[in-house]
Parts: structure tokens; C-alpha cells; sequence
């Protein structure tokens, strides 16, 4: 059995001096479209008026692994990186299978 000689200093949190590679601003501007069901966080980079390039990750990823595409297609394109339902910031339907279906997947696509 172990002990915490110092609990205090144990559960203690430091102070962050750094700002998390996925909050910098760099690759674009993170936004909440709202569907019929769900609120979807989004990240787009780019001038909305230009052509959209739309990139939907897979399991068990979210929109960061999209930043390099991001960057680089933001400067003649308007990229937008979503989270599926379930992930990152997007709401989570429930813990059932059936509400993870493609179908409902390329619906909620669709709506935003």
C-alpha cells in the first residue's frame, strides 16, 4: 500500500504558461453549427465566399487531424473541419449504436 505523504502537493495543479497546440488560433476559427438534432464544432479556415472543401474525420479522431490541411487549403479555399456527433465538442446523442448509423452521420453532413 502506498501513501500521499502530502496530499496538498500531490493533487496540486501548475499553472499553464502554454497555450495548447489545439487552441491556437493558426489553424482557424472554431464555431457551433446547429442541426435539427445535434450542435456540431466546427473549424474553418479560409474566406467563406470561396469554393468549401469540407473534411470529416474517422474513428476515433476529431477535427485536429485535419490542421495541416487547414492551413494550407484556407488560402484559396474555405476549409471546414467537423467534429462528428459524438466527438470533440459535438453533442453526444446517446451511448446506443443506432445513433451513430451512417445514415444519420451523412445526414448530420447534410445539415451543416
Amino acid at each position: 500500500m502506498t501513501f500521499i505523504r502530502n496530499p496538498k502537493k500531490f493533487f496540486y495543479k501548475s499553472e499553464k504558461t502554454v497555450v495548447p497546440a489545439i487552441a491556437k488560433p493558426e489553424y482557424g476559427k472554431h464555431g457551433i453549427a446547429y442541426t435539427s438534432k445535434l450542435a456540431v464544432h466546427y473549424v474553418a479556415s479560409g474566406t467563406p465566399g470561396k469554393p468549401l472543401i469540407l473534411f470529416i474525420h474517422g474513428f476515433p479522431e476529431f477535427w485536429f487531424s485535419w490542421r495541416a490541411q487547414l492551413k494550407e487549403f484556407g488560402n484559396d479555399y474555405y476549409a471546414v473541419a467537423m467534429d462528428n456527433r459524438g466527438y470533440g465538442d459535438t453533442t453526444i446523442p446517446s451511448l446506443k449504436s443506432k445513433d451513430y448509423c451512417i445514415d444519420l452521420l451523412a445526414q448530420d453532413v447534410k445539415e451543416v
